[in-house]
């Protein structure tokens, strides 16, 4: 068969140099796993941007290709679209011009996220009873606000060490409101001053528990009903945030248990992304699956399975899958010209591959 060119798996999404105007963002944080003694003088987190080339093979390293491949289809869940692409429709005062759905969602969340940040920041950063009692109403309140902006997307909101130090004030809240004696569900992260000891806080007190849980001879996606939303989501979200994903997915298997069932479309969005980010395609589709047998209009899942089929040359699936997005995703959307893009070249290959058999 024919080489074709292969598409970059978001064309109008890549933060290169341009000669127009684009406000930046380099903030990737790329997971590579691969090891080489040698080297390539080309950057392999992304495509060259402009014309795409054909594809090109080591024969010294075939595992270098795979992860290539999988931190193209990592890119998906956790780049698409970069945040400043709808920042930049609010600075140049495009932001009416659109009505894909999820520029209007990430408005939505980046709004309350300011709002819960603000009320926030009027806190003061004291853990003691006297001032918990005090801003009782206002932690709640900035919590659910900020635990909601994640929710809705996550693009939309940063996670910074007064958000750390809130979370720890909301669990000594739910301690103190609750009484007795430290439990599992009412945690103390009052030892962690950095992202880095929270999350292995979480890691430590999850992998206990999981032991616990398995002498007992119950499951670990279990949890008692004190353990509340917010604390859920504050987890997921640090997890998440810090790319702890096997905690992640611990954690978001309990919260798909225990939380109301209008959330289960995102939280399986959001393991999905995490098995996908661990190179696991196969329980990523699973979930991807279960998603859309939910709510068939999440179209973002469609862009996932037709972007990991394609990348593991499963063409007729992946044709199934951008025509599914096609149909229902906005025309706006930055991910539709992906889509677009990509569906011709499968067509192609498809056409190349029967006349080359023929």
């Amino acid at each position: 068969m024919a080489d074709v060119a292969q598409p970059p798996l978001h064309p109008l999404d890549h933060n290169h140099e341009h000669d127009h105007d684009h406000d930046h963002d380099h903030n990737h944080d790329h997971d590579h796993d691969h090891d080489h003694d040698h080297d390539h003088g080309h950057d392999h987190s992304h495509h060259e941007h402009g014309v795409v080339g054909h594809p090109h093979y080591h024969d010294h390293d075939h595992q270098h290709e795979n992860d290539r491949g999988r931190e193209e289809v990592y890119a998906q869940a956790f780049e698409r679209p970069a945040k400043s692409s709808y920042d930049l429709l609010e600075t140049r005062n495009r932001r009416k011009d659109t009505e894909d759905p999820e520029v209007l969602e990430y408005f939505k969340a980046k709004a309350l996220f300011a709002k819960g940040y603000e009320l926030a920041s009027k806190i003061p950063d004291e853990t003691d009873d006297e001032t918990l009692r005090k801003y009782e109403k206002d932690i709640f309140e900035s919590t659910k606000y900020l635990v909601e902006a994640f929710l809705i997307d996550e693009k939309a909101t940063e996670m910074s060490q007064r958000i750390m130090s809130l979370a720890q004030q909301y669990e000594k809240l739910l301690k103190l409101q609750y009484g007795g004696d430290e439990t599992e569900t009412t945690r103390d992260f009052g030892k962690a001053s950095t992202f880095e000891e929270l999350e292995e806080e979480i890691k430590g007190e999850q992998e206990e528990r999981r032991k616990a849980l398995a002498k007992k001879g119950e499951e670990p996606d279990t949890l008692e009903p004190e353990f509340t939303r917010e604390s859920l989501i504050l987890v997921i979200w640090l997890l998440f945030n810090g790319k702890q994903f096997q905690f992640c997915i611990q954690t978001l298997s309990i919260a798909l248990n225990q939380l109301e069932a209008s959330l289960h479309p995102r939280l399986l969005h959001l393991r999905a992304s995490c098995y996908l980010a661990n190179g696991d395609y196969k329980l990523c589709l699973k979930d991807l699956e279960r998603l859309v047998s939910i709510n068939p209009n999440f179209v973002d899942a469609y862009s996932i399975q037709g972007s990991i089929h394609m990348q593991q040359d499963h063409r007729e699936e992946a044709i199934l899958a951008f025509k599914a997005y096609i149909e229902r995703a906005n025309k706006d959307s930055i991910s539709y010209a992906h889509a677009l893009y990509a569906l011709s070249v499968l067509t192609i290959q498809n056409a190349t591959a029967t006349a080359t058999s023929s």
